[in-house]
């Protein structure tokens, strides 16, 4: 099946998705999605601990794009020059840990679980930070 860009999914929307207060207390990945009954389109947060981003070289403020291989159960943050999403500290006490957050507002392909997915085996490639997903993942609207 190969990778697909969450940021083309979405690339015709534009809405503000929720913020998370998750904190990441070891080298890892968190996905969290968030339901909005009150709006239209419902969130997702990746956090990314500061570890996993010093050791991969990214920095807050790059751009990344989400690429998800639903056969193989893989997800790819691959930096990027333009598009896609930002890279911030979000807000509050999440700006003082360093870690990273991408928002993103969730459409139908998206990933959708449903508690706080906490990815601890992570790859660095040359082709961005890469990691798996558990193979009972459901997607928004399939």
């Amino acid at each position: 099946m190969g990778f697909k860009s969450l940021s083309n999914l979405a690339k015709n929307c534009n809405s503000n998705a929720g913020v998370s207060k998750y904190k990441l207390q070891k080298d890892c990945i968190a996905i969290t999605y968030h339901k909005h009954p009150s709006k239209k389109n419902d969130g997702l947060s990746i956090r990314i601990s500061n570890t996993i981003l010093k050791k991969s070289r990214y920095l807050i403020g790059d751009r990344v794009d989400i690429l998800i291989d639903k056969s193989n159960n893989l997800l790819l943050i691959k930096r990027i020059p333009t598009g896609g999403y930002k890279i911030s500290y979000g807000s509050g006490a999440i700006k003082k840990t360093g870690n990273g957050v991408i928002q993103l507002t969730a459409y139908k392909g998206f990933p959708m679980p449903s508690h706080s997915l906490i990815i601890d085996n992570v790859v660095y490639s040359g082709e961005g930070i890469l990691c798996e997903l558990p193979k009972d993942l459901k997607y928004k609207d399939e």
